[in-house]
């Protein structure tokens, strides 16, 4: 995408403000955002997705994501490789027998990388999260930030129930030599469970 403006990009779709439900989707598209010189700090929130950009509501069952994400520009932009944002109240998003192996790239060292091969950043009130098996199998994330960096899974998710079981990690890679980052998510808060993961 070559823009003027902060869009929302999902290669499924971009944008639903009711429920959206995937059953056995894969998502391997190439998506590339890039802007020139005098516009790139003008696309700050854009929502680049491999899959599903933003909704209310997402539930993902059987489904994989094995495509490329890269953005060039100087801006903040979202890019999760299932879900790049979600922001209402009382959102969920729900992930059943799923697989991440994708690649994302963000080379600007100028901004925080908010980046996450299944949720970049989940901000509403009130949210729920529920992962009930996920495989994270031969995924990279490379990222040029000097503040912060998400990790194989998002960014923030802020204001969650978060409910995860079963989550695999292999041979998959995290570089970003210069930023704070954590190695699932880098920041969240409200009530999270996890059991039965590896890596």
């Amino acid at each position: 995408a070559y823009a003027q403006a902060a869009p929302y990009i999902g290669a499924l779709c971009a944008e639903t403000s009711g429920r959206a439900s995937l059953t056995e989707v894969t998502g391997g598209v190439t998506v590339l955002l890039d802007a020139a010189e005098g516009q790139t700090y003008n696309l700050w929130g854009s929502r680049v997705s491999g899959l599903l950009a933003t909704a209310r509501e997402a539930d993902f069952t059987d489904c994989q994501w094995t495509g490329t994400i890269t953005d060039y520009t100087k801006s903040n932009a979202y890019l999760g490789g299932f879900y790049a944002k979600g922001e209402w109240g009382n959102g969920k998003l729900t992930v059943k027998n799923c697989t991440l192996s994708g690649t994302i790239e963000k080379p600007a060292d100028n901004v925080d990388a908010w980046v996450g091969g299944l949720a970049a950043s989940l901000t509403g009130s009130d949210q729920t999260m529920t992962i009930d098996g996920l495989t994270v199998d031969g995924m990279r994330i490379t990222t040029g930030s000097n503040s912060a960096s998400g990790g194989l899974l998002g960014y923030e998710w802020l204001n969650v129930r978060t409910t995860v079981t079963g989550v695999s990690v292999k041979g998959s890679t995290l570089n970003s030599p210069n930023a704070r980052f954590g190695g699932l998510v880098y920041t969240g808060s409200g009530y999270w469970r996890v059991e039965k993961g590896t890596a």
